[in-house]
């Protein structure tokens, strides 16, 4: 089966106008033109050829594969028997459950939304709301699929960067990009990380949803569809309802203890796992791309292919376990570049995107030369260096403090004053939005394919 990596078709007119399951999830971007330069793209296309090729000499599916299915089931069975210690309230199951709903039902969220796991989008979709204790897949769509996916690291445009600014409320939070402004709470960012980390989970299934809804934007970035808003709320009120239930059993206090400290554990593997790759001086240094021709302060737009390589590091690529861990997410750069193949094709597709990146003169080979721990130090330094004082973040990108932006019309940093992207419908069974290029396409008013 030929790997599903679409080439960029040439610009359509916008789709939002059309039926949201014609225009097979289509989107827009309110007031801006597309950060990157869709009219070459050299690394993209040679790298497609390469994936490609791989998959056809090998006669093998860019899905899961047997193996991999396999491990998905015995990974629900470990889930199922943590479960089961959970609900009979022993300690085991409190300390269990999170790391076996994270290694199953969560990869099932991130790997079905992706459509990384079967050719049939049903199966995919049906797989990817296992993770509903994680994060509604709506939300889920609109934030990482669409926000992330499409625009990684360029500040208003990535929901991923204003997750913990808290700006406007009084909880504890810390800056991720230099351009963010400084405010004096984020001097206690040690404390911050640590609150963040444990509530991360909390936050996308249940703590900030009303907010989500009532603004209709997640972190002021991306738009949530309105068809998909009755939805939201019946399968939260559902996921809240089926909690309750679950825990009526025991006294309050446990039955407070025995929600909240799996949720909070989860949050801390899913906080780890997501940001160090993102988050480090290497992948947030960069000047964001703009599309602006002879402006004073901008620069021509870059390819998205390479903008992905540019805004992660990888690491521990060949291991098993690492891949396990962290749900394939020690491979950041690979998964951005194809996110319809399965991870589990990620180690034997690490040396066929080296070559490629060394034939466009990216360093992937060294960009994928980490460790786990020392990706670690990295995300640590680079929030101690941005929030220890207001004048840290001076000078830290590479072209300087600029104007930064997106096409002639608006900048890039003042988005969330001037309108945040839209998303309009993400429907799981026939969106392509998180296909290589897909995404960015829809997000421009561009055709399917």
């Amino acid at each position: 089966t030929p790997v599903q990596l679409p080439a960029p078709p040439a610009p359509a007119a916008a789709a939002a106008a059309q039926d949201p399951r014609k225009a097979k999830g289509s989107a827009e971007v309110e007031g801006m033109a597309s950060p990157f330069d869709w009219s070459s793209t050299p690394f993209y296309d040679d790298l497609r050829a390469a994936v490609r090729e791989f998959f056809r000499g090998k006669r093998r599916s860019p899905k899961a594969s047997w193996w991999a299915v396999a491990s998905h089931l015995v990974a629900l069975l470990g889930c199922a028997v943590t479960l089961r210690w959970w609900l009979r309230g022993e300690v085991r199951g409190l300390l269990a459950l999170p790391v076996a709903y994270w290694i199953s039902a969560s990869k099932l969220l991130h790997d079905g939304s992706h459509f990384a796991l079967s050719r049939y989008p049903a199966v995919n979709s049906w797989c990817a709301r296992a993770g509903f204790l994680h994060c509604n897949l709506e939300l889920w769509n609109s934030q990482h699929c669409v926000g992330h996916h499409c625009y990684t690291n360029i500040p208003g445009h990535d929901p991923d960067l204003n997750h913990f600014l808290h700006e406007v409320d009084g909880a504890p939070g810390y800056r991720l990009h230099p351009s963010q402004p400084y405010l004096p709470k984020y001097r206690f960012w040690p404390f911050a990380v640590a609150y963040q980390s444990l509530a991360t989970t909390q936050a996308l299934s249940y703590l900030l949803v009303p907010q989500f809804l009532m603004e209709g934007t997640i972190s002021g970035a991306t738009r949530i569809p309105p068809q998909a808003i009755l939805g939201i709320v019946l399968e939260r009120l559902l996921m809240a309802a089926s909690v309750f239930l679950a825990a009526r059993r025991f006294s309050p206090l446990k039955a407070a203890a025995f929600v909240l400290i799996p949720w909070a554990i989860h949050g801390i593997l899913f906080y780890v796992f997501s940001q160090i790759s993102h988050c480090n001086q290497e992948s947030l240094q960069t000047l964001p791309p703009s599309t602006g021709e002879g402006e004073e302060g901008t620069r021509p737009g870059v390819e998205w292919a390479k903008w992905q390589v540019q805004t992660a590091l990888d690491y521990n690529p060949s291991s098993w376990l690492w891949g396990v861990l962290s749900v394939g997410l020690n491979q950041q750069i690979l998964h951005h570049l194809m996110p319809t193949v399965n991870p589990c094709h990620y180690p034997d597709l690490h040396p066929v995107v080296r070559s490629v990146a060394a034939a466009h003169g990216l360093d992937y080979a060294s960009r994928s030369a980490n460790t786990f721990t020392g990706m670690l130090r990295k995300y640590i330094g680079w929030v101690s260096l941005l929030n220890s004082s207001p004048d840290a973040a001076r000078g830290l990108l590479l072209q300087g403090k600029q104007s930064l932006s997106c096409g002639a019309e608006k900048p890039l940093d003042t988005l969330q004053s001037n309108g945040p992207i839209s998303a309009a419908g993400l429907p799981a069974e026939t969106s392509s939005v998180s296909c290589v290029c897909e995404g960015q396409r829809l997000q421009d008013g561009r055709s399917s394919g």
